[in-house]
């Protein structure tokens, strides 16, 4: 899934097969902050879920506006 609104995103998975807990860590574009957020928070995470066929037992989501150049800024300087 590609949302260009999202500047960084970093997920993790850990826990038991049956009992996973995830991890998510997003920088959003300030001006795309609440539909942005929602479809993190809900539909992401509903795919995953529905991918691993399991719930959840445990989310901790972190999802924070940056600047737009953020993104510029971690992409090498092109030669």
């Amino acid at each position: 899934m590609v949302l260009p609104e999202v500047i960084s995103a970093r997920f993790s998975i850990t826990g038991t097969a049956q009992e996973p807990v995830l991890t998510m860590d997003c920088t959003v574009r300030p001006t795309r902050g609440p539909a942005v957020i929602e479809r993190l928070s809900h539909t992401v995470v509903q795919d995953l879920e529905d991918l691993l066929q399991v719930e959840f037992v445990e989310r901790h989501i972190d999802i924070r506006a940056g600047a737009d150049d953020a993104l510029d800024a971690s992409r090498p300087a092109a030669s």
